[in-house]
């Protein structure tokens, strides 16, 4: 995690102090926003919600967050650039993926849970099969569209982080390099090449 660059981003913001939950992530539909934020008011004072991203979604869950009167503990920074994107992962303490239960939801596995994972970050997403395949079970999964047990899932997360964390053996095994050699590998077995 880089600490410094966290701080900075936290500072910002306005939250340096504060619990920070959330996700980066395009903001539509199927991501399961909406959820994320009815559980908000559902957790502490002290927690604040970041959604990293742009997308369709982004004023109709701004316009949620005012008629909730949660607007002060909810931030927009929108898309940030790909040489940033680790920075802004080091500011949660808790990862969120709310996914909603569709087919997509069900079959497309998303990186972003893996990068949190990597980065020592605990995560808690919807109970669906493609998150926890990529994740490896290294989760809290909640019912998916259910705010009360997605807060139960943060607090428990906020809790006890350490709980959530993935065993760094299968997190190795997870990289580009190690997914390089195992391809090599099984090349050189099917081609017969050496």
């Amino acid at each position: 995690l880089d600490l410094e660059r966290s701080s900075e981003i936290r500072d910002q913001l306005g939250i340096l102090n504060s619990t920070v939950v959330g996700t980066v992530s395009s903001l539509v539909a199927y991501e399961g926003l909406e959820t994320l934020i009815r559980a908000l008011p559902l957790l502490g004072r002290n927690v604040e919600l970041v959604l990293v991203g742009d997308g369709e979604e982004r004023s109709n869950l701004q316009r949620l967050c005012e008629s909730m009167g949660i607007s002060d503990r909810v931030h927009f920074p929108g898309k940030q650039p790909a040489s940033e994107i680790q920075g802004w992962y080091s500011i949660f303490d808790v990862f969120v993926v709310p996914r909603i239960d569709s087919s997509v939801t069900r079959n497309v596995t998303p990186i972003k849970p893996l990068n949190a994972l990597a980065l020592g970050i605990p995560v808690v997403c919807s109970d669906l099969p493609a998150l926890k395949e990529v994740t490896g079970g290294f989760a809290r999964f909640v019912k998916p569209g259910s705010p009360s047990e997605l807060a139960k899932g943060i607090s428990e997360a906020i809790d006890d982080p350490e709980a959530f964390l993935a065993d760094r053996p299968w997190l190795e095994e997870r990289t580009w390099e190690a997914n390089a050699t195992k391809l090599a590998k099984l090349y050189k077995e099917l081609t017969n090449y050496s």
